[in-house]
């Protein structure tokens, strides 16, 4: 049961961590963050964190699975143009109840990372884009 209050404290505190952060000289308003955050090639760094909790049925009644997803998007300045931006996802699980005991593991699951260019200012049309997987 101390397992599940560990997880329950760390899903209760990750909005703290996916706080969006703009590293600029001047303050940012509302509406400019919201544009950056809706862009997904912004300037931006951000490191959302997603709890899914998955309880099956059928052959498996009783079963459930726990899965924590850590994805930082991160962009590095490649020159005055282009932005090279990394979107990693890592992900924790931790599954029980299985009938059958092997599947009745916890531990780091499947990592997926991409990766984008894309330059740093709309074009004169005002187009974002970006070009990745």
């Amino acid at each position: 049961m101390e397992k599940y209050g560990k997880m329950l404290l760390f899903i209760m505190a990750a909005p703290l961590w996916s706080i969006d952060c703009a590293a600029t000289d001047e303050a940012v308003s509302a509406d400019e963050l919201a544009k950056k955050l809706a862009n997904p090639v912004a300037s931006l760094i951000s490191v959302p964190v997603q709890y899914n909790y998955d309880e099956l049925g059928g052959v498996n009644t009783g079963a459930s699975v726990s899965r924590v997803l850590i994805q930082p998007v991160i962009p590095f300045s490649l020159n005055d143009d282009w932005n090279l931006i990394s979107r990693t996802i890592f992900q924790g699980v931790e599954q029980h109840g299985f009938q059958q005991e092997v599947l009745n593991t916890s531990g780091a699951g499947d990592t997926t990372a991409s990766q984008y260019f894309s330059p740093k200012n709309p074009t004169e049309d005002g187009w974002i884009w970006g070009v990745g997987p």
